[in-house]
């Protein structure tokens, strides 16, 4: 349950969400902006950044990593080390708690044209009909 009343570290009310549905346009804005500024220029570049495989069966099945340990198939590798994820859900989490709190000055969109159009996740979307239906019975 929220705590009631203000701390230091609340959502401004202006990054709030309002009342009424209404504009989807204000929050698909503030969804790739948020992507752009918390997610996107993080680790996740270094992560990104080196040789990708070719596969010439297209499914990545012919495709193996030797190790000293013997071959591992690109389908079973993990790419991403436990301490690599750790770092990087901490950046990330640093990130959108400065952007929620500073969203005033950090929402827009300065490279907007290269995204996709933003639509709702299924699976949080169920989520949160889910939570809206059992808070309003």
């Amino acid at each position: 349950m929220p705590k009631q009343g203000k701390s230091e570290t609340s959502t401004p009310e202006s990054c709030r969400p309002p009342i009424a549905q209404g504009d989807l346009e204000h929050y698909k804005e503030a969804a790739i902006a948020l992507v752009q500024r918390c997610v996107r220029n993080t680790q996740l570049e270094d992560l990104h950044a080196g040789i990708f495989p070719a596969s010439q069966s297209g499914d990545y099945d012919d495709v193996k990593v030797i190790s000293p340990y013997g071959e591992i198939p690109w389908n079973g590798l993990s790419r991403i080390s436990d301490e690599e994820m750790k770092a990087l859900m901490i950046e990330i989490v640093n990130k959108v708690f400065t952007f929620l709190v500073h969203c005033d000055y950090l929402g827009d969109c300065p490279s907007r044209a290269k995204w996709d159009e933003p639509a709702f996740d299924a699976a949080l979307l169920a989520l949160a009909q889910r939570r809206k239906r059992s808070a309003n019975p």
